[in-house]
This record gives C-alpha cells, structure tokens and sequence, in this order.
C-alpha cells in the first residue's frame, strides 16, 4: 500500500502568499484534502514546487499544528534574480536562491549573511551536510511554507536540517509527523533522536508514550538494549504507568537476564528504585526475598528487611519512598456523614462512596480532617484528642498535641471547625462561635517547631480566610455592624502586620473561601442589614491583585433552614481543577476551567445520616490497593430535582428571617 504524502504548512507563508483560506491564528488546527492544493500552488515562487502540485492529486490528510512563531519568508519579487547558490552532496548539485528569502526564514542564514564569512561575501555556500533531496524540501519549505515527504526516514531527514538551520516551525510539524508512527518498538529510539535534536513537542510525546505504555515498552528489545543509567532514569520515575510496583521489580530482573554476567553488578543501583513498601508483604517474603541477587546483596537484604518490618508496623521510615501516581487514587475524604460519625472517602472520577477504617477513639460530633504529608489527621475540637491515618499501611495511630489554650467560656462558645497544613506541617485552625451561624472568630496557628499554639489576630469579624504560600488572606467580614469589601494577607512566617489587598467586588461576611492554582475563591456568605443569604461567587488572582467574578452557586444543596450558611455543615475544600461544597445531603462542585457548577446528592442510605449537621473534609491521596480493603458504600451522582431545590431555597429563607 503506498504512503500518503505528509504536508506541512507554515501559517506566515500561506498569508504571505495569498492563498486562498489562509490561516489567521497562529495556533491552528487544519484538515486538507490534497486536491484543494491546486488551487494555492499559481501562487508559490518555489524550487521544485511542482513536486507538492502533483501530490495533490492524492487523497486528504489530517495534519495539527501548532505556530510557535511566524516563519519569517518574504516573498521576492517575481522577476528578483537570484543571488546565491547552494551546493550540497559529491555531485555538486546546486540550487538557486535569494538571500533575503534565506535570511528571513532562517537565523542561520541571517547570521551567515551579516558575519564576516567568506560565504557571506561569495555568490556559492557549500552545504554538504545535506543530501540533494532535504535541500530541495528545505527550500520548498523556505519559499512555500509547504513540503512533502512519504516516510518517517524522510521526516527525520527534515529535522536534522531543521535543527542545524534553525527552523524551529518545520523541525515541530516534522516532529509531529513522526510521533503518528510512534509504537512501542521505535518509541525509545526515537527519544534519543528528538532529545540529540532539540525537538522539544517529540520528546515530550515520546516520554508521555513510554511512561503511558511502560510494562510494553520493557519487553521490547530497545529497552533491553538500555545503559543501567537509563533503565535507572526510567524506573526512578513516578510518571511510569504500571498496575503494580512488583512490575518494576520483574524489569529490573528481566533486564538484568539478557546479560547476568555484565549486569549482575548493576542490580543494586536499580533495586533502590523499586518501592517496595507498596509491594505485598507476602510477595516480598516469597519471591523477592529468595531471589539470589537480593540474598547475595547486603544492601538490598537490609532494604527488604526494612519494608517488611515497615509492613508489619514495627519500624518507622523517616522518609519513605513516594507513591507511583498510577498507583494511587487522589479522594475526598470525610468526616460527619454517618449516624456514628464515620469517615468516608469519595471518588469524584466514579461517584463511588467508600468507608474509612474505623478510628481508635469514639467518633466526634466537631471532628476536623486535614491532610498532612500522605496521611490524614483527625482531631476533635481543641485537640483534645488527635489521631493520624496512614493509607500505606491502612491503619490508625494516637498523635500527641497540646490542646488549644482556651477559657471555660470559650470551650462553651467556641468550636475548631477547620484546620488547614503549610509547609513544614504547621497547623492553622479556624475557630468559630458556636451559635447561630457560627462565624469564623478566630485563627490558631500551631507551630511544629515550637510545639505551641499562638492566636491570630484577625483584621475585622467574620471575614472569609483562606491560605496559599507563605500567606493567611483574610476576606470581607463584617465591621461596626456592615459587611465590608476590604482584603488583607498575612505573612505567617512573621505574623506581624496585615498588609491590604485589592477589595473584592461585593460586600460580604461569613463566605466560604479555597486558595488553588495561584488563586483564591469565595463562595457565597450573607449581608448584615437587611440580612441576605449571597450565592455569587468571585476570584482573586494574586499575582495581578485583582477581583473577578464567576458563576453562582444555586445555594440549593440541603432543605436543611440555613444549614448551608451555617460553618459547621458544609466544608469547601479543593480537588484538582474543581473546588467542592459538601453537605450532609448533598455536594455542589466548580469546575475552574469551564465556570460551571454542578450538584449531585450523597447516597441516602443507612451508612448516612441526613439529620447529621457537621461536615468537615480534606483531599487525600490513597494507594489504590489500600482503596480495594475499603467497604463500598455505593455510587451516586444523581442531580439535585428541582422541587428539591426549590425547598431549599424557601427553607433557607424562612430560617434567615426568624
């Protein structure tokens, strides 16, 4: 069967030409039937152009593009002589050409033309490096922004040249040529070739390839051919996509068989990257234990001790390996859905409930979640009692932590409904009244280098507070008895003075807020006078230090009266691209990149109790054969009816205005 011919279009030069639908954006997507080519090629002042004019009679093709920058043709005057030749190859081929077209298109020629160089001088360039056929389609290419070619050799002949002249466009859409004949025999040779030549777009699709395709890859010779330096670089990796981490052992072994008497020396280096506390323990005792390159190793010996010891909850590792991304499953978990209190975690892609582990100590009406490091801490208010879960080894452990120093009063008062981890595992805790709507009174910062609680003075009542950095971001609030725009940050590395920020665009107090992706959100809240339940949402953008709006929320998520306003029922957290409002009833997420809001109810079953009006959750990641020990709860994702909603609404508004 003969090969279609690949073209490749230069946006610049199909402006510059006139042809006929030239693009008008630099990033671009086109589909082209050949025998439309007919129609552009009157207008090409090319070398050999008619080899692209009899491709047209081919059938369509397919070909994505993406600009990075214009080529840089100018088109010469049709009766311009040439004024330079190339000659390239034994034979002396030669092509005639015109400066500026060369120097416009490429820095090479450009800088060659303005150097003292004697090429720069003389009317002939020697170009031996290149075969007769890639300077024909470097040049078609130059002048037409178009160029042919029927082979992955053919392509790699093109980057080559495209390199050394430094086109970046064509070395791109040749690039991308090649990446549709990637598999996963050629896959590893072919990022060797794109990593020599600088083509950036294939070397990032041949490493999303291999790490996509990973067990695959090792069997093929390429990989069995590898250096131990790359095996090394490949195994080392968290992007590789493996079903289990026992796979990365058996490569490691496979590869070491091709060559046991040159490679068997290297197996210490590469079984350190094996993770082997995300290995069974029953395989580690009775596979890779009785292996004799781990039996005739020292150091490999004592790390599989270490594991198992580890899996057996004997031993701490200080700092243990991370998990392999493949393996893991990024949840929400949480804490007040069920008639005891129980935690459970949910998975946004499924809609699947699952339950956590029983803790040690008696479910807690205020139980705060926050996720520190890999695990989870749970802490009654206070911290008068706190615990740590940890998803490796599936199991609960006590922390001990000084309570939060308050009065009799304020034990009364006051309750920790959230806790939010820095860097270096500092805790900030949101403190509220306890009554009514239980607005945010105060902020606690526990600090791990001093073991001790210190307050936060905030800047007014009530305000939305959120963290991100090094910085607490305190939003609206309310002041001598009117709700208030002003925003201000902290520095929590000083604590010292509250720097203001731009104000937000409405006046707020009691919102909920999210600090993700560089920016910080706030959700709703209510007025003082009159008092009104908000449902618009706004965004800040730190960097810029301004306000803008998004979507509402429907603030239809429970026929609780006021529950959603009110800081103990409902947790806002963020979870990858989308940020989470949960109830006991139901869940509203945002998607940042779309501005678009959606609800969906939590399954109404006895593992879940709707009279329950504490909420508190966090994001988490879990190895996803810690998930599969996990009772189901079940699947739910239906959208809130809207006789639902409407009860919700009338509810809040009735509670609002007792």
């Amino acid at each position: 069967m003969q090969t279609k011919p690949f073209l490749i279009f230069s946006n610049f030069d199909l402006q510059t030409f006139g042809c006929q639908g030239g693009l008008q954006a630099l990033n671009y997507n086109i589909s082209l039937n050949f025998k439309k080519l007919s129609q552009h090629t009157s207008s090409f002042n090319s070398v050999d152009s008619m080899d692209a004019a009899q491709n047209s009679k081919d059938d369509c093709a397919t070909i994505s593009g993406h600009g990075d920058s214009s080529p840089r043709c100018t088109k010469p005057k049709h009766d311009a002589p040439c004024d330079v030749s190339l000659m390239v190859g034994d034979v002396g081929k030669e092509f005639k050409a015109h400066r500026n077209v060369l120097a416009e298109a490429s820095p090479f020629f450009e800088k060659l033309f303005d150097s003292d160089m004697k090429e720069s001088k003389e009317r002939v360039i020697q170009l031996d490096i290149f075969s007769e056929y890639v300077l024909k389609k470097v040049l078609e290419f130059m002048y037409t922004g178009i160029v042919a070619f029927l082979a992955p050799q053919r392509a790699e002949e093109l980057i080559v040249a495209a390199d050394y002249l430094l086109l970046s466009n064509l070395k791109n859409f040749a690039g991308r040529f090649l990446a549709k004949t990637v598999c996963v025999s050629n896959c590893i040779s072919y990022l060797d070739f794109a990593e020599k030549y600088h083509c950036e777009e294939l070397v990032d699709f041949t490493k999303d390839f291999i790490n996509a395709n990973f067990p695959a890859v090792a069997e093929c010779e390429e990989f069995l051919n590898l250096s131990s330096e790359e095996v090394e670089r490949w195994i080392s990796s968290d992007g590789i996509n493996v079903s289990a981490e026992k796979e990365v052992y058996e490569i490691v072994c496979r590869w070491i068989k091709q060559n046991p008497e040159e490679r068997s020396p290297k197996f210490n280096e590469l079984f350190r990257h094996v993770r082997l506390i995300y290995m069974s323990r029953d395989y580690l005792s009775k596979e890779v234990k009785k292996k004799s390159l781990v039996k005739n190793s020292k150091h490999c010996l004592t790390s599989l001790k270490s594991a198992i010891s580890f899996l057996d909850h004997a031993l701490d590792l200080p700092q243990p390996q991370s998990i392999r991304k493949s393996l893991e499953k990024h949840v929400i978990v949480v804490a007040g859905l069920g008639k005891k209190n129980e935690i459970a975690c949910y998975l946004p892609d499924t809609g699947a409930w699952y339950e956590l582990p029983a803790s040690p100590s008696k479910p807690n009406t205020y139980d705060v979640l926050v996720s520190r490091g890999d695990k989870l801490d749970k802490f009654t208010s206070f911290f008068n009692i706190c615990e740590q879960y940890d998803p490796i080894r599936n199991r609960w452990v006590s922390l001990t932590m000084p309570n939060i120093p308050c009065t009799a009063d304020e034990v009364r008062s006051v309750k920790v409904v959230g806790a939010t981890t820095v860097t270096g595992g500092d805790i900030f805790a949101t403190l509220v009244d306890g009554e009514g709507f239980n607005f945010v009174v105060a902020v606690k910062w526990y600090s791990v280098k001093s073991g001790q609680w210190e307050s936060v003075a905030l800047p007014c009542f009530s305000p939305c507070v959120a963290f991100e950095g090094k910085f607490l971001y305190s939003m609206g609030g309310a002041s001598d008895f009117k709700e208030t725009t002003r925003c201000f940050r902290l520095d929590i590395e000083e604590l010292k003075n509250w720097e203001e920020l731009a104000p937000m665009q409405t006046a707020r107090y009691g919102a909920y807020g999210v600090a993700a992706h560089g920016k910080i959100f706030v959700l709703g809240g209510c007025t003082v006078n009159p008092t009104f339940v908000l449902t618009n949402c706004e965004v800040y953008n730190i960097e810029t230090n301004e306000w803008h709006c998004i979507a509402n929320f429907s603030g239809q998520l429970t026929s609780w009266p006021g529950r959603l306003y009110n800081r103990t029922c409902a947790a806002v957290l963020c979870h990858g691209t989308r940020l989470y409002i949960i109830t006991p009833t139901a869940t509203e997420w945002y998607n940042i990149e779309e501005n678009t809001w959606t609800r969906i109810l939590i399954p109404v079953s006895k593992h879940f109790n709707n009279a329950c009006s504490i909420v508190s959750a966090c994001s988490v990641r879990i190895p996803k054969r810690t998930l599969d020990s996990f009772r189901r709860l079940g699947v739910y994702s239906r959208p809130v009816a809207s006789n639902e909603a409407t009860e919700a609404v009338a509810s809040v508004k009735r509670f609002i205005c007792c």
